[in-house]
């Protein structure tokens, strides 16, 4: 039989992460934290496709730098001990 069928496209989970920096609520560092526990980033790769991404955002750079620096942390600590 024929079986159609669909394709679904996923962000990645540190993407996903990434597009929670901007507005970082608390809600919004607890799903960093959660992600970041699933071992599919660390900080440095975190850290570094951030702030790649940051240069694209719209608002205030020294802002959204902020958040990202406190984001980072958030994902240190979440990573801590994994391997």
């Amino acid at each position: 039989p024929d079986q159609a069928g669909f394709a679904m496209r996923v962000l990645h989970p540190v993407d996903l992460a990434i597009t929670k920096v901007a507005r970082f609520q608390d809600c919004d560092r607890s799903d960093i934290g959660a992600l970041a526990q699933l071992g599919a980033f660390d900080t440095e790769s975190f850290s570094h496709l951030a702030e790649e991404a940051m240069a694209y955002a719209v608002g205030d750079p020294a802002f959204a730098g902020l958040n990202l620096r406190d984001a980072a942390e958030v994902v240190s600590a979440a990573t801590k001990g994994q391997s």
